[in-house]
């Protein structure tokens, strides 16, 4: 007796080979977290803002950075031998 394969079963194998070989763009998984955090984004509601503790938090960001940035310019003055001292 000879087997035969009904057209519904040789259409899902050659599907099936299809998907297997194809290949997905470069792209593809940021594409997919780019609309699940844009439905996130969607569906979130925006928050307060406190003015009062953002200015203190980007002053004191300032001063640290100033403070880091004095210390830099005193280490390389001291080091480069320009007459200044460790004890200025």
């Amino acid at each position: 007796m000879l087997r035969t394969r009904s057209p519904s079963q040789t259409g899902r194998a050659a599907a099936g080979g299809a998907q297997a070989a194809a290949h997905a763009p470069p792209d593809d998984t940021e594409a997919q977290a780019r609309t699940a955090q844009s439905g996130k984004m969607t569906a979130a509601r925006p928050g307060t803002f406190d003015k009062a503790a953002f200015v203190a938090a980007v002053e004191q960001a300032i001063t640290a950075e100033a403070r880091y940035r004095l210390t830099l310019f005193t280490v390389a003055l001291v080091g480069s031998g320009l007459g200044l001292s460790a004890k200025a």
